[in-house]
């Protein structure tokens, strides 16, 4: 059995051409996100940098150069509501952050279609199509396009390759259930247990977030008396 589309190298049979994601693609977009999916490590990892860090790896195979593999991390437009397989824990990112970021793009057919678009900043074309070394696409194409506003295609994945670090100060955190873990680091989680553990990570962030303020700081050297003290969360709806 082969490897899965999500891990096999991208090869030229794939590869469709390059795009530049614009505003006025995000604006057919029409307020949609795009989501990583994580664990408790790799999330605190990420509250510690303030920025999704580049932890995966994909390769291509150059018909004359050979494979090649990079760092990336990777995100998707698909929502996981109907069960998570890659971590409990989902960063929803506004669409508007890949405003100017260039695209190689590929596709891969099977029982579902997958596209995957691949962050590639340097001026040096990797792939040609039909003697086009600088093949430009419309991505609109792989989308619906219902009186000019974008949508996914049904049952389609659509899988985006970044290869610069993007910050999280945009994301919204949030937890789904996970059945399933395709990398083995855990036996799945139900999502009522996920959410106990992100309110735990909360309270820890909020603490050292509001600690680090300048409000706060100023607030510690006119009352030292609450020096080190715990802050709790309010409880509500």
């Amino acid at each position: 059995m082969g490897m899965p589309d999500y891990k096999r190298p991208f090869h030229s049979d794939d590869f469709r051409g390059y795009f530049t994601w614009t505003e006025e693609l995000t604006n057919r977009f029409a307020g949609s996100y795009f989501y990583h999916a994580c664990h408790q490590d790799e999330l605190e990892d990420i509250l510690v940098n303030r920025k999704l860090i580049l932890r995966s790896e994909w390769s291509l195979e150059h018909p004359m150069f050979g494979q090649w593999t990079s760092k990336g991390v990777w995100v998707g437009l698909n929502s996981f509501h109907n069960g998570n397989y890659y971590g409990p824990f989902v960063l929803k990112f506004p669409i508007r952050l890949l405003n100017g970021k260039r695209f190689m793009a590929f596709r891969r057919k099977g029982d579902r279609d997958r596209y995957f678009f691949v962050q590639y900043e340097t001026d040096i074309p990797l792939f040609d199509k039909n003697g086009n070394a600088w093949r430009r696409i419309k991505p609109s194409v792989y989308f619906n396009d219902n009186d000019g506003e974008l949508s996914r295609k049904e049952k389609a994945i659509y899988d985006f390759i970044l290869t610069s670090e993007i910050f999280i100060g945009d994301a919204e955190i949030d937890v789904e259930n996970h059945p399933k873990c395709i990398s083995q680091k855990c036996n799945g989680a139900r999502k009522s247990e996920s959410r106990k553990l992100l309110k735990q990570i909360a309270q820890e962030e909020f603490e050292k977030r509001f600690i680090e303020s300048p409000r706060m700081r100023k607030f510690l050297r006119q009352f030292p008396i609450m020096e080190g003290r715990d802050v709790t969360l309010p409880e509500g709806e």
